[in-house]
């Protein structure tokens, strides 16, 4: 009988997902998006308020539910960026920080139970500074993974992602409910809010600016929107929202596992980048 040895160097890991698709403004995730990242979150604790940094791999394998402790909850004090930017998004309020552990169980979304962080409405969010404002550049994309529980009421935003507008310059929002998916790429508030209605339990949902025209991708199934009368002069907001709109008495309810956001247009790699948040999350069919 011979041996064979096979050299586990010649087989390199597989790439994370900002390796493959690099350049984000903006990345946030509770999983491990890049090859250099170390912590992903950063939680407090209801018995005593402490908080403390987490691996992805920490998240996901118990080390945070040991360290919230049995029937504890668990809230997040930073969402960390994982793009390098260094835009971390944060909540300093205890009573407006997000959930992620709950009685001692980890918060968790998708057919494949990922985690993932609650937002129970009210003033529920996170938010992050970014370097420059991403309002009137010619191309962008926004991608989030949210499950939400409510419906659009009185026509309100309920946007999960956010940046507050400026002056007479609409605002960026990416919005789902269980009734309709709604974005805006920085227009004029009157006239460019675009809504695809269907009903949606959980998605992978994508937006894309190429100048002025628009898309719209919601598992696996793509939407034109044409063209849109898009603001030329840019936002100065640089306040980036997780969780609140533009109108705070409507916020976003529901769970949230990731988002991104890109300076340039990503409908080339859509129907990918899909697939692989689908491999991980098992969001849809």
């Amino acid at each position: 009988m011979s041996l064979i040895y096979i050299n586990p160097y010649a087989f390199p890991a597989a790439a994370s997902f900002l390796d493959t698709y690099p350049g984000a403004l903006a990345a946030y995730s509770l999983r491990s998006l890049s090859s250099s990242v170390t912590n992903v979150v950063r939680v407090r604790r209801s018995s005593d308020n402490a908080e403390d940094d987490f691996t992805a791999a920490e998240v996901s394998d118990g080390t945070l539910t040991s360290w919230v402790g049995a029937g504890n909850n668990g809230f997040v004090r930073t969402w960390y960026d994982q793009s390098g930017n260094g835009q971390d998004a944060g909540q300093a309020t205890s009573g407006s920080q997000p959930q992620i552990v709950s009685s001692g169980s980890l918060i968790t979304d998708g057919t494949n139970a990922k985690p993932s962080i609650s937002y129970s409405g009210g003033t529920k969010s996170l938010s992050a500074t970014l370097g420059s404002s991403p309002n009137g550049r010619s191309s962008m994309s926004l991608i989030t993974v949210v499950s939400p529980t409510v419906a659009i009421l009185n026509n309100s935003t309920r946007a999960f992602m956010h940046l507050p507008e400026t002056g007479s310059w609409g605002s960026i929002f990416h919005n789902v409910c269980t009734d309709s998916f709604r974005y805006r790429f920085g227009s004029s508030q009157s006239n460019n809010n675009q809504t695809i209605v269907r009903t949606i339990t959980s998605a992978i949902s994508q937006t894309f600016k190429e100048g002025t025209a628009e898309y719209a991708r919601i598992n696996g199934t793509d939407y034109t929107r044409g063209t849109a009368a898009l603001a030329t002069t840019a936002n100065t907001s640089t306040t980036l929202n997780f969780g609140l709109g533009d109108n705070a008495s409507f916020p976003f309810v529901g769970k949230a596992s990731e988002a991104f956001m890109y300076l340039s247009s990503q409908r080339t790699n859509a129907s990918a980048i899909e697939a692989n948040i689908n491999a991980y999350y098992g969001i849809f069919v």
